[in-house]
């Protein structure tokens, strides 16, 4: 934890960060989970807090990329943000409908595949 000091104005939590993103709130957990997103300042009981000045960087340096690791592959390309939310989103969808049925069976791998591509075609970005 930080021993600086912040003025209170510029001090953030969780949905005024999705908000400065543009993002659904889901997104912030997401992309902490994977080690992707910027370290908060410290931790209260209502949840992470982050500088206004932290959530900016990360935007510009997220513009200037055009990258985002998205575990297993890294997507590339200028709506890289917005392929890996989608995807996000989609994969959570089809785990839900695959619920209790093994993530290695052809329809589910098929399915997953075909996630992917779509979502390649329809925001031109790669996956590596």
């Amino acid at each position: 934890m930080s021993e600086e000091k912040y003025a209170a104005k510029d001090l953030i939590g969780f949905k005024e960060t999705a908000a400065m993103l543009g993002w659904d709130p889901r997104m912030v957990s997401v992309y902490r989970s994977r080690g992707v997103f910027p370290e908060p300042i410290a931790e209260i009981a209502a949840g992470p807090i982050w500088t206004r000045q932290q959530i900016e960087a990360y935007k510009e340096s997220r513009r200037k990329i055009k990258e985002v690791k998205y575990y297993p592959f890294i997507i590339k390309g200028d709506k890289a943000d917005e392929a890996a939310e989608e995807l996000d989103i989609e994969e959570r969808n089809l785990d839900r409908l695959y619920e209790g049925i093994a993530p290695s069976s052809d329809g589910y791998l098929q399915a997953r595949e075909k996630i992917r591509k779509k979502i390649q075609e329809k925001y031109d970005v790669t996956f590596e």
